[in-house]
Protein backbone atom coordinates (compact mmCIF):
# COMPACT_ATOMS: atom_id res chain seq x y z
CA UNK A 1 0.00 0.00 0.00
CA UNK A 2 1.61 3.43 -0.89
CA UNK A 3 2.04 6.16 1.23
CA UNK A 4 -1.07 7.69 -0.28
CA UNK A 5 -3.18 5.28 0.79
CA UNK A 6 -1.91 4.97 4.10
CA UNK A 7 -3.05 8.32 5.07
CA UNK A 8 -6.16 7.87 4.00
CA UNK A 9 -6.90 4.73 5.69
CA UNK A 10 -5.66 6.71 8.94
CA UNK A 11 -7.57 9.98 8.34
CA UNK A 12 -10.94 7.60 7.83
CA UNK A 13 -9.80 5.97 10.65
CA UNK A 14 -9.72 8.97 12.92
CA UNK A 15 -12.62 10.09 11.45
CA UNK A 16 -15.07 7.28 12.30
CA UNK A 17 -13.37 7.24 15.57
CA UNK A 18 -14.36 10.98 16.14
CA UNK A 19 -18.11 10.45 14.41
CA UNK A 20 -18.19 8.01 17.51
CA UNK A 21 -16.78 10.13 20.34
CA UNK A 22 -19.43 12.68 18.92
CA UNK A 23 -22.44 10.26 19.41
CA UNK A 24 -21.23 9.45 22.81
CA UNK A 25 -20.65 13.27 23.81
CA UNK A 26 -24.41 14.15 22.24
CA UNK A 27 -25.83 11.18 24.13
CA UNK A 28 -24.22 12.60 27.60
CA UNK A 29 -25.16 15.77 26.61
CA UNK A 30 -29.11 14.48 25.98
CA UNK A 31 -29.12 12.63 29.14
CA UNK A 32 -27.76 15.43 31.46
CA UNK A 33 -29.87 18.22 29.97
CA UNK A 34 -33.31 17.96 30.93
CA UNK A 35 -31.55 18.21 35.00
CA UNK A 36 -29.92 21.07 34.05
CA UNK A 37 -32.63 22.78 32.29
CA UNK A 38 -35.01 21.82 35.37
CA UNK A 39 -32.55 23.76 37.58
CA UNK A 40 -31.86 26.28 35.26
CA UNK A 41 -35.32 26.93 35.11
CA UNK A 42 -35.72 26.90 39.89
CA UNK A 43 -32.60 29.08 39.78
CA UNK A 44 -34.37 31.60 37.45
CA UNK A 45 -37.55 31.58 39.15
CA UNK A 46 -35.96 32.32 42.41
CA UNK A 47 -33.64 35.65 40.77
CA UNK A 48 -37.47 36.56 39.38
CA UNK A 49 -39.09 36.13 42.60
CA UNK A 50 -36.43 37.81 44.75
CA UNK A 51 -35.80 40.60 41.86
CA UNK A 52 -40.15 41.18 41.77
CA UNK A 53 -40.52 40.85 45.36
CA UNK A 54 -42.73 38.16 44.48
CA UNK A 55 -43.74 35.18 47.16
CA UNK A 56 -44.26 31.94 45.21
CA UNK A 57 -46.63 29.42 47.13
CA UNK A 58 -47.30 25.88 47.15
CA UNK A 59 -50.72 25.92 49.50
CA UNK A 60 -52.81 28.99 48.17
CA UNK A 61 -55.67 28.47 51.21
CA UNK A 62 -52.85 28.78 53.63
CA UNK A 63 -51.11 31.84 51.72
CA UNK A 64 -54.28 33.48 52.12
CA UNK A 65 -55.31 33.00 55.48
CA UNK A 66 -52.21 33.79 56.34
CA UNK A 67 -51.88 36.89 54.52
CA UNK A 68 -55.02 37.91 55.87
CA UNK A 69 -54.45 37.11 59.62
CA UNK A 70 -51.09 39.28 59.24
CA UNK A 71 -52.32 42.15 57.62
CA UNK A 72 -55.69 42.30 59.39
CA UNK A 73 -57.05 43.17 56.27
CA UNK A 74 -59.25 40.54 53.63
CA UNK A 75 -58.81 42.09 50.46
CA UNK A 76 -56.14 39.75 48.46
CA UNK A 77 -54.52 40.62 45.30
CA UNK A 78 -53.63 37.70 42.76
CA UNK A 79 -50.69 38.19 40.80
CA UNK A 80 -50.65 35.67 37.68
CA UNK A 81 -47.33 33.90 36.88
CA UNK A 82 -44.81 36.13 34.84
CA UNK A 83 -43.38 37.55 32.90
CA UNK A 84 -43.10 40.61 35.37
CA UNK A 85 -41.88 44.26 33.15
CA UNK A 86 -38.90 45.21 35.85
CA UNK A 87 -38.05 48.53 35.62
CA UNK A 88 -34.26 49.75 35.65
CA UNK A 89 -33.19 52.91 36.11
CA UNK A 90 -29.76 54.23 35.03
CA UNK A 91 -28.10 57.45 35.59
CA UNK A 92 -27.90 58.87 31.56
Amino acid sequence: MGQGAQSRKELRTRNLQMEDDLKMAREIQLTMLPQWQERRTQLAAQYDAALTGVERVTDLTTAIADSMARHRDPRVAFVPEGPYVVPVHEEA
